[in-house]
């Protein structure tokens, strides 16, 4: 999918409304394979441009003993200085699909505008790994930086969609563990809830140009049920739908980015009212008429460039200022 950058902006929204309606109806079907979507997420990633300036290498870090789990991912930072500050980000994609290529414009610009360096990993998905593969891959990322030298308070948590339920299930997983804790998370429109109990799956399902009831269900009945087990032994457990997790006052703090017009609407408001009733310092920032990840969509948003300034302010203001 390519569009036309010279087209006029209400163009560029009309023909992107068309493609995300296609995407979404194809998928909805459940004939084609998740891999033509995968493969679709990354010919437009490769269209869009990265900010100058920064650079690229590989990442390979170790989980703790005794698995040790081997995780890969993308390292970048600004080629004209060390931040020693750096956001850990998951992409999203329902736990089926994204990679490090499909989400690499988003993560740069964060990065960007955080002024901080990034690592994006290449975390394990399903069906072929099902729960909790996906968390394994994002405690070793933590693990593997913490002992590369990378400070809790230095680090930010950050994702989209399913990526941004997994940063928030990851700081469950080390406030559970008494573990050091990241100086903060960053979440886009986070899946939060896989028992799909939220009202807006009902009431936005005409208004969500992306997803639908029927997408997030065979990717939650996949992901949690893989291996014979069935959805709802764990579609409760805080580490696969964080929205059911205990959270204390000394949790980082969090923003939240949502348009109000997407089905998981709810998974943000729901998350970030129990956030506040505990004590937690977290903010939510919603959209009207905006799709699913707006923020991915720059060019043709300019809302998605106020959310991702207000991002990058968020992350610098958490990082300590020595």
């Amino acid at each position: 999918m390519a569009i036309d950058l010279s087209l006029p902006s209400e163009m560029r929204r009309g023909l992107l409304r068309v493609y995300m309606n296609a995407g979404k109806n194809i998928l909805s079907s459940g004939l084609v394979p998740n891999r033509v979507a995968a493969a679709l997420m990354e010919n437009y990633s490769r269209t869009l441009p990265l900010p100058r300036n920064f650079r690229s290498t590989p990442w390979i870090g170790r989980g703790e003993a005794p698995e040790s789990r081997l995780v890969k991912g993308t390292f970048i930072r600004p080629s004209h200085q060390r931040t020693g500050r750096t956001i850990l980000y998951f992409h999203g994609g329902g736990y089926h699909i994204g990679s490090l290529l499909s989400h690499r414009n988003m993560i740069h610009r964060l990065a960007c505008s955080a002024e901080s360096d990034a690592l994006y990993i290449d975390y394990k998905l399903a069906p072929a790994h099902p729960f909790p593969a996906a968390i394994e891959d994002a405690i070793a990322a933590w693990h593997a930086l913490i002992e590369n030298g990378h400070p809790q308070n230095k680090i930010v948590l950050a994702g989209d969609s399913a990526g941004g339920g997994l940063a928030i299930a990851l700081a469950l997983h080390l406030q559970a563990n008494k573990k050091p804790m990241p100086a903060g998370i960053v979440a886009f429109s986070p899946w939060t809830d896989l028992s799909l109990s939220g009202n807006s799956i009902h009431k936005n399902a005409e208004s969500d140009d992306m997803l639908s009831r029927a997408i997030v269900t065979r990717w939650a009945d996949s992901y949690l049920g893989g291996a014979g087990r069935h959805r709802s032994d764990l579609a409760k457990n805080p580490l696969a739908s964080p929205l059911f997790g205990l959270f204390h006052k000394k949790f980082p703090p969090v923003l939240i980015q949502v348009s109000r017009s997407e089905i998981l609407f709810d998974d943000a408001q729901r998350i970030t009212d129990k956030m506040k009733a505990a004590g937690v310092e977290v903010t939510l920032q919603s959209w009207p008429g905006m799709p699913h990840i707006f923020q991915f969509f720059e060019r043709t948003y300019p809302s998605a460039e106020t959310a991702m300034r207000e991002a990058g302010q968020f992350i610098q203001s958490v990082f300590p200022h020595n």
